[in-house]
């Protein structure tokens, strides 16, 4: 037998069989007594769930059957959250290469502006977005159906005037009452990359613009979305760079599975490909740091040019013998 919570389909399930007690029936009580006898008694047992605050009530549910067959024994009432509106999930994030400036993002089941306070009585109002079934992608979709709920109201302020190296204390959202908050109020303190997008908007002029670039004192960053559709004609990269797999690959200049375009030999014999004539993104995976080495499969795809396993850096360089293994120029503008 195992509860589970549900809010219209299956979020969080256990097994009472975790507890114990419920097994060995240490937890009884008798619930008919003949005489002095106990002829029928029950066991208890209790599991603990980690409920998130998604602004919508849930129930718990006993049954018995496993997933395959089950048997609806006891359902509770719905439980709804004591603050559903609460302002929560507050992340940080550069916008610009100054280095004088954060944005703040949270979550709040409230869609009116609310406030981030920060350093010495400094205050922005937040912009609002959210986003709803109808912008998810497919007719239906886990996303637009049953995967559905409600994402709340993103709001996201930009702390301005920041000194580098200095500490900065922030709250966000509402607070209680003559609490000293801007607003008198009893608030608590298939995707399509519409939710990525919402939840952590991208520092750019245009709302879907799918990547930016900022320097950090001498680090320049690239931050690219792995959602966006790069379609025909939408903005390109010359060259992109993956880690988590543990070893080094290269590719021809490749779309769909397919070389577009393969690099030629310069002079000192190191592959050159001609961006002037655009064809596709070069792909690079640079895991070469990880805590163990990838083997390759056995099979080697036709856009595969280079594949080393070997533990390296992202300069290419083997760390061992600091041996060039593999490199290459990619030219543009006559650069």
């Amino acid at each position: 037998m195992a509860p589970m919570m549900i809010i219209g389909f299956v979020m969080q399930a256990q097994f009472l069989s975790n507890d114990p007690s419920y097994l060995t029936c240490k937890k009884h009580e008798c619930q008919s007594y003949s005489g002095k006898e106990c002829k029928v008694h029950t066991c208890s047992g209790s599991v603990t769930f980690h409920v998130v605050n998604f602004r919508t009530d849930v129930a718990f549910v006993f049954f018995a059957g496993g997933f395959d067959t089950p048997c609806v024994l006891r359902r509770s009432d719905p439980i709804g959250f004591s603050n559903p509106n609460s302002p929560l999930y507050g992340h940080l994030s550069s916008i610009d290469s100054t280095g004088t400036s954060m944005k703040v993002t949270w979550v709040s089941g409230d869609n009116s502006p609310q406030q981030v306070q920060y350093g010495d009585g400094k205050s922005a109002t937040s912009q609002i977005t959210t986003f709803t079934p109808d912008d998810m992608c497919g007719k239906m979709s886990p996303a637009k159906d049953f995967g559905w709920h409600d994402p709340g109201y993103i709001h996201s302020a930009v702390m301005t005037g920041l000194q580098p190296s200095q500490k900065y204390s922030y709250r966000y959202g509402r607070d209680h009452p003559s609490s000293g908050s801007v607003y008198e109020t009893l608030d608590s303190g298939g995707e399509c990359g519409v939710a990525y997008e919402t939840y952590f908007p991208m520092p750019a002029n245009a709302k879907d613009k799918p990547w930016y670039s900022i320097e950090q004192a001498s680090v320049h960053f690239t931050v690219i979305s792995t959602e966006h559709d790069w379609t025909e004609k939408s903005e390109q990269v010359d060259l992109v760079l993956f880690g988590h797999v543990h070893n080094y690959e290269r590719t021809c200049a490749v779309y769909d599975d397919e070389c577009k375009g393969m690099p030629t030999k310069d002079k000192d014999g190191v592959d050159t490909y001609d961006n002037n004539n655009y064809k596709a993104p070069v792909h690079a995976i640079i895991g070469m740091a990880g805590f163990t080495l990838d083997n390759f499969p056995n099979e080697v795809e036709n856009w595969s040019l280079t594949r080393i396993s070997e533990f390296g850096y992202a300069r290419f360089v083997n760390a061992s013998t600091k041996e060039i293994r593999d490199s290459f120029h990619i030219i543009k503008g006559g650069i």
